[in-house]
C-alpha cells in the first residue's frame, strides 16, 4: 500500500511539473528568432541568389519545381490531416482550403513556371532523397505527433517561401526571367495565407505547457533546415545513388 501510495504521488509531481505553461509571446516570435540562422543560409543559397540576379541555370529551377510538384501533393496532405486534429469548424474549413490550394493552384504555378523555360516537369525522376525525407517527416508528424507539432511542422514552408521572396524581391534585377516565381510568393495574397497560418499556429500554441511548445519549436526548426536542404538539392542535381 505504502508503495503504491508512493508511485501515486511521484505521478502527480510529474504531472505537476509538466504543468508549467509557456510564457505570453507568441510562438511565431520565438520559432522565428530561433531559425535566424537557418534563414540567412537559404537567403544566401546560390539556388537564391542566383534566381534574384537570374542567372540560376534553367536545369536548376526545373529540378526544383520538378521536386516540389511531388513535395507538394504530400504536403496537401499533411494540412488535411491537421483539418482533422483541429476543433473549430472555421479552422477546419481554412486549412482544408488551403491543402486544395496547395494541390492544385500551387502545383500548376511551379509546372507553368518550368514549361515557360521549355524545360517540363521530369516526372520520370521520382520522389529525390531529399523530398522523401522531408515529406516523410511532414507525414511522420501527422501520424503519431499533436496538432500542434505538426501546425508547427507545416508553417516554416508557407513563411520562409514568403520572406524570401520578399528579400529577393528587393535585390531582383529588371526582366527577370524567375520574376514570375518572385512575384508569386511576395504578393498580398500570399502572404494573407502565410497570416492564416501564423494565427493558426499561434492559437494551437496558447496556453500549451512548456515540453509542448518546445516540442513545436524543435519540428519548426527541423522544417526550416529541411528547407534549406530542398534548395541544396536542387542545385546539385540530387539524384539516387546507386
Amino acid at each position: 500500500m505504502i508503495s503504491k501510495m508512493f508511485w501515486a504521488m511521484s505521478v502527480c509531481a510529474t504531472l505537476a511539473a509538466g504543468a508549467a505553461f509557456a510564457d505570453d509571446r507568441s510562438f511565431t516570435e520565438e520559432a522565428w528568432e530561433k531559425i535566424a540562422p537557418i534563414y540567412k543560409a537559404i537567403r544566401q543559397h546560390p539556388f537564391n541568389r542566383e534566381l534574384a540576379d537570374g542567372t540560376l541555370q534553367k536545369k536548376r529551377f526545373v529540378h526544383y519545381t520538378s521536386q516540389d510538384v511531388l513535395y507538394l501533393t504530400r504536403f496537401a496532405k499533411a494540412l488535411t490531416l491537421l483539418a482533422t486534429k483541429l476543433d473549430d469548424p472555421n479552422d477546419v474549413k481554412a486549412v482544408l482550403d488551403l491543402a486544395r490550394r496547395c494541390l492544385l493552384d500551387e502545383k500548376e504555378a511551379q509546372a507553368k513556371a518550368a514549361r515557360r523555360f521549355g524545360l517540363p516537369i521530369d516526372a520520370t525522376v521520382g520522389m529525390l532523397p531529399t523530398t522523401e525525407s522531408y515529406t516523410n517527416f511532414l507525414l511522420r508528424i501527422a501520424a503519431f505527433g499533436s496538432r500542434e507539432e505538426l501546425a508547427a511542422a507545416l508553417l516554416p514552408c508557407f513563411w520562409i517561401y514568403l520572406e524570401l521572396a520578399r528579400d529577393l524581391k528587393a535585390v531582383s534585377i529588371e526582366n527577370n526571367p524567375y520574376e514570375g516565381w518572385i512575384e508569386t510568393y511576395s504578393s498580398e495574397g500570399y502572404a494573407e495565407t502565410v497570416l492564416c497560418m501564423q494565427k493558426l499556429t499561434n492559437q494551437l500554441a496558447k496556453g500549451i505547457v512548456v515540453e509542448m511548445r518546445q516540442k513545436m519549436l524543435e519540428t519548426f526548426q527541423m522544417a526550416a533546415r529541411l528547407e534549406w536542404y530542398f534548395w541544396e538539392a536542387a542545385y546539385k542535381q540530387e539524384r539516387w545513388q546507386p
